[in-house]
């Protein structure tokens, strides 16, 4: 009766978590994103995702921070700009709860999305990914 208890309990902690390929998911350069991410953002722990070229991670209170590489490149923009490890990212909204992250002026584009009030490891996929993208081609800087 126990193993019947503890079983859908580990199911549910193995879903992956859904995120959407992003539309340029296929540039074999996303590869070499995922490889260099790490296993830990802080308290997340990385968890398995249902597409090509996305990362997630996530704690047991639904916190999640998910990435995706390929993603659409942002247009030029008066948004804030940061650079880490020599590249540029862009910062925004996609929606009152949630800051995304994107490369800027690289190809392939990497987006990272989290909670608007959670950005502990946020720092370590920055510098894991900028590590890889200062790689990518380079057309455009943030001024």
């Amino acid at each position: 009766m126990v193993a019947c208890l503890v079983l859908p309990v580990l199911a549910a902690c193995s879903r992956p978590v859904i995120v959407d390929a992003a539309p340029s998911s296929t540039d074999p350069a996303c590869s070499t994103v995922l490889t260099a991410l790490p296993d830990q953002l802080g308290e997340l722990t990385r968890r398995e995702t249902t597409s090509q070229a996305t990362a997630a991670w996530s704690d047991d209170q639904g916190t999640t921070v998910r990435l995706r590489c390929g993603a659409d490149e942002p247009a030029p923009t008066t948004d804030p700009c940061t650079v880490v490890g020599g590249v540029d990212w862009i910062t925004d909204s996609p929606t009152p709860d949630e800051v995304r992250l994107r490369t800027f002026g690289r190809s392939p584009t990497v987006e990272i999305i989290f909670p608007a009030d959670h950005q502990d490891g946020t720092d370590v996929a920055l510098s894991s990914v900028s590590t890889v993208a200062k790689d990518f081609p380079q057309d455009r800087t943030c001024t």
